[in-house]
């Protein structure tokens, strides 16, 4: 995605994930494509697959964002307090702050203690998302054909949907584990 990693681009009026999608399968010379995505890319990933049928083999979505589905209900306990402090970072335009804060959300678990992925990971981590969110930011065009909403039913292609939940060692809560 634009913006993301060492990506560079031109500045233009809005772009579209799906049109560039597609693009690097043309100069990949890919016809049809395994599509793997998680969280924002998972919705992308979608789009793609009901826009351009033809060209996914088969779609896996790890945690993936649904576009016009309900916000989910996490914002409460830790994760709303974390939540919290990024939107007063993001409002204090603290970029440093939000990278911090968003290592702690994403890598180590809002319920978790900050710190509890250290090294390389961690560095990676605050290394590609300072360079997400200092980034020049154009927002994407969504192609029309992709409402709100839209029927997954017309996903015809094999789907794998993974989701998890994290859960503090040795608590299981009324869940069983499975082995």
């Amino acid at each position: 995605m634009r913006s993301y990693g060492e990506t560079t681009y031109e500045t233009e009026e809005g772009w579209s994930p799906v049109t560039d999608a597609v693009a690097v399968l043309d100069a990949a010379v890919i016809q049809k494509a395994v599509v793997i995505a998680s969280s924002l890319g998972g919705r992308d990933a979608v789009d793609l697959t009901l826009a351009y049928p033809d060209r996914v083999a088969a779609l896996v979505l790890i945690g993936t964002a649904m576009r016009g589905a309900p916000y989910p209900d996490l914002l409460q306990g830790p994760t709303a307090e974390l939540n919290a402090k990024i939107e007063a970072a993001e409002s204090a335009g603290d970029l440093d702050e939000i990278n911090r804060l968003e290592a702690w959300m994403w890598l180590d678990g809002p319920a978790a203690s900050e710190g509890r992925v250290t090294g390389p990971a961690r560095e990676l981590f605050l290394e590609m998302n300072a360079h997400a969110l200092r980034a020049e930011w154009i927002p994407a065009r969504r192609p029309r054909s992709h409402r709100p909403g839209h029927d997954l039913g017309e996903i015809a292609v094999p789907t794998l949907i993974m989701v998890g939940r994290l859960r503090r060692r040795g608590h299981c809560g009324d869940q069983r584990t499975r082995r």
